[in-house]
């Protein structure tokens, strides 16, 4: 048996894909996202708000890779980026839901929860 190893003291960062249905496009769209593995105690607050999906992902969503614009150029991430890109509701959800579905460790296409 593998003990748990309570990492209290240094935060723990990991990564999972984030599936986005963009409305009026087919084909879902997915990045990578890095995430703060974070307390339910420091989410409590964000999760009590009626945008409590936006307020969760702009706790958790610390970095990605694979968001670009028209161009193909990366689009880096920055604090200004992720209001943009939480600012739809479709993506914060998407986000929410990737972060949840790593820590309980469900797979990202599986949607019983």
């Amino acid at each position: 048996m593998t003990k748990l190893v309570f990492l209290e003291k240094k935060p723990r960062l990991f990564d999972a894909v984030v599936t986005v249905q963009v409305p009026g496009i087919e084909e879902p769209q997915q990045f990578t996202a890095t995430f703060l593995d974070t307390p339910r105690s420091a989410l409590r607050k964000e999760m009590e708000d009626e945008n409590a999906d936006q307020r969760v992902a702009g706790v958790v969503l610390k970095n990605w890779d694979g968001i670009e614009d028209e161009d193909g150029t990366a689009v880096p991430y920055t604090p200004e980026n992720l209001d943009i890109l939480l600012d739809r509701p479709y993506i914060a959800l998407a986000v929410a839901k990737a972060y949840y579905d790593a820590i309980l460790g469900r797979d990202a296409g599986n949607l019983l929860t």
